[in-house]
């Protein structure tokens, strides 16, 4: 086995440098024709509606974050949407996009992944400030989506055809631009954002989840509205990295008895930010 080993990194070492180079291209083309698109960049936040079929308007909240990556030579979207009201916290919509190149047929290529769904590997229009793509749905007709950035919003509409001649808009959400994003941005840099869509969702959640452990209803718990979500003790904090694994201080296990049945007492510390619950999850695993 050993005699084998030396004998493929002999074979190994004899291969010309310019032979493992070969797979090499030159990315100046992928950059320049991504940065075509670099208007999209960013941290953005709104609200829209959506309307399928006959059915009422469906409000919804909305963020997307779009990265320059590679040295620029591809651009990642991420775009999720929740609904608008009490029921604030359902996700309803979850999809991510890439704007990369085609060296093959020097075109800009958007690929579209939504769960349960087919990839689309679209070819976009882009214009200054503005970014267009369509398809063709399985049931037929025509889809096609324009964004049109402006004094710093987004507004993105989409309409349907049946014939390709007369459309009909389905959907329409308007996004603010909350703060640069992608390669010079480091993570510890990106501010959290506290735009109004995020602090309704903040009360709502708490009316839909919190009322009764607070005790607000009966009169002794505390009301909470957006404005208690603005800025908080720490007024201008920005999101940070949060460890994978952390360390746990002086673990000690004690018998103890609970309710005249034999019992174990476990004590340990951990750092700010850290879950008891998590530790306990694991420890009562076994």
């Amino acid at each position: 086995m050993l005699r084998s080993a030396i004998r493929i990194l002999a074979i190994a070492s004899v291969i010309p440098i310019p032979l493992l180079a070969q797979g090499q291209v030159d990315p100046t083309p992928a950059i320049e024709a991504v940065t075509q698109a670099a208007f999209l960049e960013g941290n953005w936040a709104g609200e829209g509606w959506i309307q399928m079929g006959p059915g009422p308007k469906e409000e919804f909240t909305q963020t997307e974050t779009v990265t320059s990556m590679l040295d620029g030579a591809v651009m990642l979207i991420e775009g999720v949407g929740h609904s608008k009201g009490e029921d604030a916290a359902k996700q309803i919509h979850h999809a991510l996009a890439v704007i990369s190149f085609d060296p093959v047929n020097e075109t800009l290529v958007f690929s579209s992944y939504v769960a349960g769904r087919p990839r689309l590997d679209l070819v976009p229009e882009v214009a200054p400030n503005t970014f267009k793509w369509g398809f063709s749905p399985p049931n037929g007709g025509e889809i096609r989506y324009s964004i049109v950035i402006e004094d710093g919003v987004w507004h993105e509409v989409g309409e349907f055809s049946r014939d390709g001649e007369s459309w009909h808009q389905f959907f329409e959400m308007r996004l603010t631009k909350l703060g640069a994003s992608g390669r010079s941005e480091p993570a510890s840099d990106r501010a959290s954002s506290h735009a109004e869509a995020q602090l309704e969702r903040g009360a709502a959640v708490y009316r839909e989840r919190c009322y009764a452990c607070h005790e607000v209803e009966s009169g002794d718990g505390e009301e909470l509205s957006p404005d208690d979500f603005r800025g908080g003790p720490f007024p201008g904090a920005r999101g940070e990295r949060r460890a994978l694994r952390v360390p746990m201080g002086g673990p000690s296990v004690e018998p103890e008895e609970a309710d005249g049945a034999p019992a174990l007492l476990l004590s340990f510390s951990l750092p700010p930010g850290a879950y008891a619950t998590s530790v306990l999850a694991e420890v009562m695993k076994g």
